[in-house]
C-alpha cells in the first residue's frame, strides 16, 4: 500500500498543477463557460503525457482516454451554449463516442462489445443527468469534494484488485479536479461532471474487463452512490450549513468506505492467513 500512495503522489503533481493553472487562466475570461470542466481535461491530459509508459498515438483502448477528456470538455463546453433541448443530444454523442473507442475489443469480452459500450454510456449519460441539477443545489466545493471522493473510491478498488496502472490513472483524473476545487465559481462546475462521470465509468469497466486485474462487477454501484449524495444533499435554506456539512461528510465516508468493502471481499485476507496456516501445517508435517 506504501508503494501505491507513494506513486499516486508522484503522478497527482503535474495533473494538479497544470489544473490549477488552466483554471486560473480561463477565470480571466468572463464568457468562457465550463472553466472547471477545461481545467480537468487539460490536467489529465497533461498527467498523462508525463507517464513513461504512456503513449500520444493511439494504438488500444488505453491509449484514447487523454483524448476523450478533451473531447467530453469540448462538447460541455459547446452544450453549455446552446438550448436545452439539444444539450441532451451534443452529450449523448460525445459520452456515446468516447465509450465506444474506449471499451476494450477483447474476444472473448462478456457482455460483448456492443452491448457493453451500451451498458456503459447509458450509465455515464444517465449519471450526467442526475448529477444536472447538483450545481446549484450542492456547494461548488462540497461537489468537486464528493468527485474526489468518488475518483478515490475507484482508485483504491483498481489498486486492491491488481489494476495499479487503473488506480494510477483514476489518481491522476481525481488530482485534475483540483482546479475546481480551489477556484469559486458558477462556471468551475459546469459541465465538470460531463468529462469526470463518463471517463471513470469506461475506468471501471476496462478493471472489470482486464484479466491483468480483479475489479468486481458490484464496484460499480459506488458512482451511482455519489450522485445519490448528491441528490439528497439538503439545501441552504432547509438546514444550517454545519449540519449540512455533517450530512455530506458522513455520506461521501460512506461513498469512500463502499471502496474498502468490495475490495476486502474481493480478496480476503483472512485467505492469506488460512493459505499460510496450511502451508505451516503441511511443513510440519512433512
Amino acid at each position: 500500500m506504501d508503494f501505491v500512495l507513494s506513486m499516486l503522489r508522484e503522478t497527482a503533481l503535474i495533473p494538479v498543477v497544470i489544473s490549477v493553472l488552466v483554471a486560473a487562466a480561463s477565470s480571466c475570461f468572463s464568457k468562457l463557460e465550463c472553466v472547471g470542466a477545461i481545467a480537468l481535461a487539460c490536467g489529465f491530459f497533461a498527467g498523462w503525457a508525463s507517464q513513461d509508459w504512456a503513449t500520444m498515438k493511439p494504438a488500444r483502448y488505453l491509449d484514447w482516454l487523454p483524448y476523450a477528456a478533451i473531447l467530453l470538455a469540448v462538447a460541455a463546453v459547446v452544450s453549455a451554449g446552446i438550448p436545452n433541448k439539444f444539450k441532451w443530444l451534443v452529450q449523448a454523442a460525445a459520452v456515446v463516442l468516447v465509450t465506444w473507442l474506449m471499451v476494450p475489443s477483447f474476444p472473448r469480452l462478456q457482455p460483448t462489445r456492443p452491448v457493453a459500450t451500451a451498458m456503459v454510456a447509458v450509465l455515464s449519460w444517465g449519471l450526467i443527468q442526475a448529477s444536472a441539477g447538483s450545481q446549484t443545489q450542492v456547494p461548488q466545493r462540497v461537489l468537486v469534494a464528493g468527485l474526489m471522493a468518488m475518483g478515490t473510491s475507484v482508485s483504491l478498488i483498481m489498486a486492491q484488485s491488481f489494476g495499479l496502472k487503473f488506480a494510477q490513472i483514476a489518481g491522476m483524473l481525481t488530482a485534475a479536479l483540483a482546479g475546481a476545487l480551489i477556484f469559486r465559481s458558477e462556471r468551475i462546475v459546469a459541465g465538470l461532471t460531463v468529462v469526470f462521470l463518463p471517463l471513470l465509468c469506461n475506468l471501471l469497466f476496462m478493471g472489470y474487463a482486464s484479466s491483468s486485474s480483479d475489479v468486481p462487477w458490484y464496484s460499480f454501484a459506488i458512482v451511482p452512490l455519489a450522485v445519490l449524495c448528491f441528490r439528497v444533499y439538503p439545501k441552504d435554506s432547509d438546514q444550517e450549513k454545519t449540519r449540512n456539512c455533517i450530512f455530506a461528510g458522513v455520506l461521501f465516508a460512506l461513498v469512500l468506505l463502499s471502496a474498502v468493502v468490495p475490495a476486502v471481499l474481493a480478496h480476503p485476507p483472512w485467505e492469506e492467513d488460512l493459505a499460510s496456516n496450511s502451508a505451516v501445517s503441511i511443513v510440519h508435517v512433512g
